[in-house]
C-alpha cells in the first residue's frame, strides 16, 4: 500500500548518508573478520601440523597455538558489534518509519 506523503529532500539527504554509512560500517567489518578468519585458520592448521612432535621446542608451539586459538575465539568483540549494528539498524529504521507516517493536523485556532 503506498503512502501518500512524499519524503522531503531533507529525509532523503538523511537516508542516503545513513545508508552510506551503514555500508561502510559493513566493508570494515567484513574486511575484519576476513582477516580474523584466516589467522584462525592458520593457527589451526600450525597447530594440525605440530601436533605429533615431541620435543619441548614443539610442546611449547603447541601451546601458543592453543592460546592463540583461543583468544581469536573471543565472542566478545562480535557480540559487541552485533549490538551495535542491530541497535543503529533498528533507530535508522524507525527514523524511516516516523518519517514516512503521517503527520498530525494542527487544531485550528479558535476564532476571536
Amino acid at each position: 500500500m503506498p503512502s501518500a506523503q512524499v519524503l522531503t529532500s531533507q529525509e532523503i539527504g538523511t537516508l542516503g548518508f545513513f545508508l552510506s554509512l551503514i555500508s561502510l560500517l559493513g566493508s570494515f567489518f567484513y574486511v575484519q573478520l576476513s582477516n580474523w578468519l584466516r589467522d584462525l585458520i592458520a593457527a589451526e592448521a600450525l597447530f594440525e601440523g605440530h601436533k605429533v612432535g615431541g620435543d619441548d621446542t614443539e610442546k611449547a608451539v603447541l601451546r601458543q597455538l592453543k592460546y592463540s586459538i583461543n583468544r581469536q575465539y573471543n565472542r566478545v568483540p562480535l557480540l559487541t558489534s552485533l549490538g551495535y549494528l542491530l541497535s543503529r539498524g533498528y533507530a535508522i529504521g524507525r527514523k524511516v518509519y516516523d518519517g514516512t507516517q503521517p503527520k498530525p493536523a494542527k487544531p485550528a485556532a479558535a476564532a476571536s
